[in-house]
């Protein structure tokens, strides 16, 4: 087993944090409709956009990319019972807050989503 010294781990330094948790947990529960999740996720999102107009500019189309996926599926009232659908957006916004904002390892990440 190899033992690793703690300035060995080397965690993503992510820039931007978004909270997701309460909106899964509200679908699951039938609290919240697929597209009353997506609603909630871009009034979420779009708190970030003085921050990202700022400090991210480089970023601003994904960023507006991440947003409009949501937008189109809440949107559209033949959405409502695909979580396929959904979950694709889900993905797509992983991605968006994935993003390497330098080349370092373990370097600047853009968001960390927490959904658990």
């Amino acid at each position: 087993m190899v033992k690793l010294d703690k300035k060995e781990i080397i965690m993503s330094r992510w820039q931007l944090r978004l909270e997701i948790k309460d909106i899964m947990e509200k679908m699951r529960s039938d609290e919240f409709t697929l597209q009353d999740g997506a609603k909630e996720i871009i009034k979420r999102l779009e708190t970030f956009r003085p921050i990202i107009e700022k400090k991210f500019a480089d970023y601003l189309y994904e960023y507006e990319e991440a947003i409009e996926e949501f937008e189109i599926f809440a949107e559209d009232e033949g959405m409502n019972d695909e979580t396929e659908e959904f979950d694709y957006r889900l993905e797509r916004l992983y991605d968006w807050g994935d993003m390497p904002l330098d080349s370092n390892f373990g370097g600047k990440k853009m968001c960390w989503i927490n959904n658990f």
